[in-house]
């Protein structure tokens, strides 16, 4: 019984040990997975890989463009706007502006939000407004909103750069739409 008891205590020791060893490593592995949750890869563009940091990034910015668009009307639409959709899209023509070195100074951000009518107190742009209205309509630091505004600029000009030298006749955009869904009726005979 002596012996048993003494190896019992020692099989106690070994266990407990072990059960800490066991705990540590886990606590550890959770610590670091939440610490690198922001850095797993999410998606893929042109070989780009997006983590999921950018792609949060992405989405504040495309809902406050999206807010910046519906105003008030924005929490009414939301379920039907995609946002995670329109937010990959997002991602996609930023890549293609860096790519065609397309950028946008300070002075064009702080144009476009001083026209902004949210942000007006008597057409006069108002800094406190601003900062309130950031903070509270579209729960963004200003930062975070500005860079938002500069998104948007940049793929206006993308836009802008790309459609340039599209020119369309009155009827031509219609005659293209009918082309694409006219029907093709095909008469056709079997002969056995």
């Amino acid at each position: 019984p002596g012996a048993a008891a003494a190896i019992d205590a020692g099989d106690r020791q070994i266990i407990t040990f072990l059960a800490i060893i066991i705990t540590a490593a886990i606590v550890v592995a959770i610590l670091f997975q939440s610490n690198h949750s922001d850095y797993r890869i999410v998606g893929q563009i042109f070989n780009t890989k997006i983590t999921a940091q950018e792609y949060t990034e992405a989405f504040k910015r495309v809902r406050a463009a999206t807010v910046n668009q519906y105003g008030q009307m924005m929490s009414r639409f939301e379920p039907l706007l995609e946002l995670e959709k329109k937010t990959w899209d997002h991602l996609i023509l930023m890549y293609e502006a860096h790519r065609q070195g397309i950028s946008v100074d300070n002075t064009a951000i702080i144009e476009q939000i001083a026209k902004n009518p949210l942000f007006l107190e008597n057409d006069t742009f108002d800094q406190t407004k601003y900062k309130y209205v950031i903070k509270n309509f579209f729960e963004l630091t200003p930062h975070d909103y500005e860079n938002s505004i500069r998104d948007t600029i940049m793929i206006e000009r993308l836009t802008e750069k790309i459609t340039q030298d599209v020119i369309l006749k009155p009827n031509e955009g219609i005659q293209e739409y009918k082309h694409r869904k006219e029907k093709l009726k095909l008469t056709y005979c079997f002969i056995p």
